[in-house]
């Protein structure tokens, strides 16, 4: 990161930085006794698009924000889908060529995804591994950080309660957003892990 001028008021010092991420532009002010110690970051950042992704064998939902300062905006969202009669490869093989479109199209700053999980069904959740992994090798391949973030964390920043159901969620996320979104649930969940990494990313920076 690049330093920039330091300000001197009375008692206080002020750190400015600036560095642009994708399409992005990050600007870091924190503050500093005489002793050097920081006790306030400010961060202002230009518009953001956030990805998030809700991974599956059969379907991947995919949920695109753009955060402008503390507002969201609905930019895109999709369900991709596989024919359930097909073997798991050739599923994902067609998800993940109209997931490459995507992140084509879109050119996210950010991606956010939902983290492993423990399931009951051994081979359900060896094949939404699979899943998820090719999404993450996909994002990699551009050049993204991936952002994980578990489900009861999700849920937790989206409605409250970090059990809440898919019906409560997609409720949620509707208001959020100020939009009908009639997809089904595996778009609002995307678009839930997206609204969750724009809340973080709207925190302090730890000192």
């Amino acid at each position: 990161m690049r330093q920039g001028r330091r300000l001197n008021h009375s008692n206080y010092s002020v750190l400015l930085w600036r560095r642009v991420l994708g399409k992005a532009e990050l600007r870091v002010k924190i503050y500093t006794n005489q002793n050097g110690h920081g006790i306030l970051c400010e961060v202002a950042t230009s518009n953001q698009r956030i990805l998030g992704i809700d991974p599956g064998s059969h379907h991947l939902g995919l949920g695109c924000l753009e955060k402008k300062g503390g507002q969201l905006r609905l930019l895109f969202c999709e369900i991709i889908h596989a024919p359930k009669s097909a073997k798991l490869y050739d599923r994902l093989a067609i998800i993940n060529t109209r997931f490459n479109e995507v992140l084509k199209d879109l050119r996210p700053d950010h991606v956010a995804i939902e983290d492993i999980f423990f399931a009951k069904n051994a081979r359900s959740a060896i094949y939404l591994g699979t899943a998820r992994g090719m999404a993450i090798g996909a994002c990699l391949q551009q050049g993204l950080s991936i952002h994980e973030y578990a489900a009861t964390q999700v849920k937790s920043i989206v409605t409250g309660y970090g059990r809440s159901d898919k019906a409560h969620v997609q409720k949620m996320v509707e208001m959020i957003l100020g939009t009908k979104i009639t997809l089904g649930f595996d778009a609002t969940d995307a678009l839930a892990i997206a609204i969750c990494h724009a809340n973080h990313l709207g925190r302090r920076l730890p000192l």
